[in-house]
């Protein structure tokens, strides 16, 4: 066996029967084995419903999955849900795997014959899995998470195969971030040949605003709904997000003509659409500081500069050189040529390198 492999044994389950009897199991995962626990729900539970129970276990038939991922976590779980594709979309097997050291790279599943779709999530918080949201594909796309709830040291990932059980090809599942990062990777005030070319920028914050706060475990079948910071930083949506930080920062110290590397990152879920619209606004990173002794502001739309809407799974490297004074408010769009702006996004990796000025 490979290294950061895990095989379940087939025909070896840790329980079997009704529904209401396994998810008081599953309730209860600190009873199991403290390395991995392996909790399996059968189709033969259901007939034509999601919720009817049949009387007969179908033998079970194991296919080789590979995993991907270039974010590491160095300890916490999988939870892998097998769905049948076909109209009715039926749970066929549910799993939850602890791990330590780096996220598994290959796994044997355990269900029964046809094409199956399998979802898999990483770092998933919640212990209580309601029946009633994942028993079927439609149900499981509805369940919403929250940014405030994330845990950017282990962040929740995501990742699907289309399967056929047994077949010798097996699957891969890509994994990726449901949440985006936005970092400031430099900054710096470049006045020269103006009046005010010897002042700096000083009490300075960066934030976001126009932030989707909530995602679905599967992005790409339902789009965030909740959103923040409408317009600009709201005091009363910063009291109610449980972590303001992943929003707001301030930038200590005074801001001139040498080039500052913060590396300040900040987090929101995706936005699928490349232009604003009341229901669904592009985020902004906002940078406020007092220029001689006046509070100025410079909003980024950052899809102005990547040309689509914010993507799950991807660090948007924001490059800044201010060289004009600002506007007044956090919203309306600057003149050109009050600042150069660099974006460049690239795939999430939390072990690459990155130069931090503190």
């Amino acid at each position: 066996m490979k290294h950061n492999e895990f095989k379940i044994k087939k025909g070896r389950f840790l329980f079997r029967g009704s529904p209401v009897a396994i998810l008081a199991t599953t309730l209860k995962p600190m009873l199991l084995p403290l390395f991995i626990h392996i909790i399996y729900l059968f189709p033969a539970f259901f007939s034509l419903s999601c919720s009817k129970a049949e009387q007969t276990v179908p033998e079970e038939i194991v296919t080789h999955l590979e995993i991907n991922s270039k974010v590491s976590s160095s300890a916490g779980h999988l939870d892998i849900f097998i769905y049948n594709l076909d109209s009715l979309g039926r749970l066929d097997s549910y799993s939850r795997q602890k791990y330590t050291g780096d996220i598994p790279t290959s796994l044997e599943l355990g269900s029964r014959s046809g094409r199956k779709r399998v979802i898999m999530l990483v770092n998933w918080q919640e212990e209580r899995l309601e029946w009633s949201s994942i028993n079927c594909l439609a149900n499981i796309k509805k369940i919403m998470v929250d940014l405030d709830t994330e845990d950017d040291s282990f962040p929740r990932m995501s990742g699907d195969a289309t399967i056929t059980a047994g077949a010798a090809s097996g699957g891969v599942v890509n994994l990726q971030t449901l949440s985006a990062r936005i970092r400031l990777t430099s900054i710096k005030c470049d006045f020269s040949g103006k009046a005010y070319a010897n002042l700096t920028m000083k009490n300075t914050r960066i934030y976001l605003t126009n932030v989707c706060i909530n995602s679905s475990i599967v992005p790409e079948d339902v789009p965030g709904t909740a959103f923040i910071n409408v317009g600009g930083l709201a005091e009363g949506d910063m009291r109610s997000f449980g972590r303001p930080e992943m929003l707001l920062r301030d930038l200590p110290g005074d801001i001139g003509a040498e080039e500052r590397r913060p590396g300040l990152d900040f987090y929101c879920y995706a936005s699928d659409t490349e232009a604003s619209n009341p229901g669904k606004p592009q985020p902004k990173m906002v940078i406020e500081g007092e220029i001689g002794g006046i509070r100025y502001y410079y909003p980024i739309l950052l899809a102005d500069y990547i040309g689509s809407g914010i993507r799950r799974n991807t660090t948007y490297n924001v490059n800044l050189v201010i060289s004009r004074l600002g506007g007044a408010d956090q919203d309306t769009p600057l003149s050109p040529g009050t600042m150069q702006v660099n974006v460049e996004a690239v795939p999430w990796d939390s072990r690459g390198a990155q130069n931090i000025d503190f």
